[in-house]
């Protein structure tokens, strides 16, 4: 994997796309108040959002379904800052990141999840003990992301990653 600075050095913007989730409470407000305080985040920019998709939950079905999108970025974050930005946003929207931790897949307010960052590829375990790997290690095996994703880019979503024709 390359190595990827922990902190950003650089003004140049890279282009990054991040997947949004929700499945308790408001989901769309949820959704919208995530992509403004996004937008106002001094680093980055929204270029684009994907239209809504609604989705079964994955591993625990006693929850409520989810809505999601992903959108795209142009930030001069660097990896490790940008996650660090996106739990923040996660705790301000009412999620508690150590239940997280113990009970993954389980009901929230909002998931943001880094899907892509340029053309990065690492695997790295940050100061926190979080570990951050880039691309999302299991974004191919989710229409939920690769729905979204493809309104954004369809050359992002390689037709390997959808051998049902479920997407389209």
């Amino acid at each position: 994997p390359a190595r990827m600075p922990l902190c950003s050095g650089s003004a140049s913007a890279t282009r990054a796309f991040i997947g949004l989730g929700s499945n308790v409470g408001n989901r769309v407000g949820h959704l919208r108040s995530a992509l403004q305080q996004l937008r106002q985040r001094p680093g980055m920019e929204v270029v684009a959002t994907s239209r809504l998709y609604e989705s079964s939950p994955m591993h625990i079905a006693e929850q409520p379904d989810y809505l999601n999108a992903v959108c795209e970025l142009r930030t001069q974050l660097a990896p490790a800052e940008l996650l660090k930005a996106l739990k923040i946003l996660e705790e301000s929207s009412g999620r508690d990141l150590r239940e997280a931790q113990q009970r993954r897949f389980g009901p929230r307010p909002l998931d943001l999840d880094i899907l892509l960052y340029g053309d990065s590829s690492l695997d790295m375990v940050l100061p926190d003990g979080r570990e951050l790997t880039i691309p999302h290690p299991r974004m191919h095996q989710r229409a939920f992301v690769l729905r979204p994703l493809s309104d954004l880019d369809p050359e992002l979503v390689p037709e390997a990653a959808d051998p049902q024709g479920e997407l389209y």
